[in-house]
């Protein structure tokens, strides 16, 4: 019986996991030498790639993100880097495919969402005509098992993109709370397969965006929310809560910036407090004959995972 040296086969297993032992620690040097060489690359044009991607896209939050995968594409590259042209026109050439991929993306987007707009005011219209019919008397089976709400996603879709026009919202927000609203039954996975977004991407888009289109109904919008003596009075009622008052900086930028429509006022935090303040105040809200509408406010437009 052979030794476990002598055997041949026991010698090639030897050999190659000493190979792969010198190969990992190759790798793991290359990577520590790159990444602090690839670290001051970055910090050296980073800053162009962001100029680079807000000059084609428009928006500072997708620009971000943009330049945040050209820095994972760039450095999961840099090994195929030969230095036959600067990094920065590298770099640029990668940036400028994450910036076609990006609008191919948010177009495919517009379209599915227009499609789910769509889709949403055909039932809308045929559940009007079916409630037309029963209070004329013609029984109709769509008539009698109607359960879309009649005010339909008309208002809400004018009051979102307007919200983008004045840069409250980013588009792709926008696309997501109409999604939402749209099929406000539907779970996160069925709202970002919609979107060719993922479930939890889906989802925390919504949750950033509906304190954002919360303060601009609040500022722009008051006629949602009952008017200005509404807003007035929930916000006394917010200011005199004994489980989450408002506090000293948030009730004085709501009724600022909401109440007083002072657009000037700013202070040092005053958008985050803005945000907050315009939450607690929709907790006190009296809404009657609304259903839709509260959703935008409140962001209570489907919690299901």
């Amino acid at each position: 019986m052979c030794c476990e040296t002598s055997c041949p086969l026991n010698a090639q297993l030897l050999m190659s996991s000493a190979r792969m032992r010198t190969m990992r620690m190759r790798h793991r040097l290359w990577y520590e030498i790159m990444g602090n060489e690839f670290e001051k690359l970055w910090a050296a044009h980073g800053d162009q790639v962001v100029q680079y991607c807000r000059r084609y896209l428009g928006n500072s939050g997708d620009a971000e993100e943009v330049a945040q995968r050209v820095a994972i594409r760039a450095w999961r590259g840099l090994k195929s880097f030969r230095g036959d042209s600067l990094f920065l026109t590298w770099v640029i050439r990668i940036t400028r495919n994450e910036v076609n991929r990006f609008l191919q993306s948010r177009q495919r987007q517009r379209e599915r969402a227009v499609q789910l707009v769509d889709d949403g005011l055909a039932v809308e219209h045929r559940s009007i005509d079916d409630t037309a019919n029963a209070e004329s008397g013609h029984d109709t089976p769509s008539a009698t098992n109607a359960s879309v709400d009649s005010t339909g996603p008309n208002r809400e879709a004018v009051v979102i993109q307007s919200a983008v026009a004045q840069q409250a919202l980013t588009e792709r927000e926008a696309l997501v709370i109409q999604a939402r609203l749209v099929r406000h039954n539907a779970t996160w996975n069925d709202v970002g397969a919609s979107l060719s977004l993922s479930a939890s991407n889906a989802a925390a888009i919504h949750c950033r965006a509906i304190p954002k289109l919360r303060v601009y109904i609040f500022c722009f919008q008051k006629d949602l929310c009952g008017g200005h003596a509404t807003l007035a009075t929930a916000f006394e009622k917010a200011g005199n809560s004994t489980s989450e008052p408002l506090t000293e900086l948030e009730s004085d930028v709501f009724r600022r910036r909401v109440l007083e429509s002072d657009v000037h006022f700013r202070a040092k935090g005053w958008e985050t407090a803005l945000r907050i303040a315009c939450a607690k105040v929709s907790h006190h809200l009296p809404w009657v004959d609304s259903q839709r509408t509260p959703s935008l406010v409140s962001g209570s437009v489907g919690e299901r995972s």
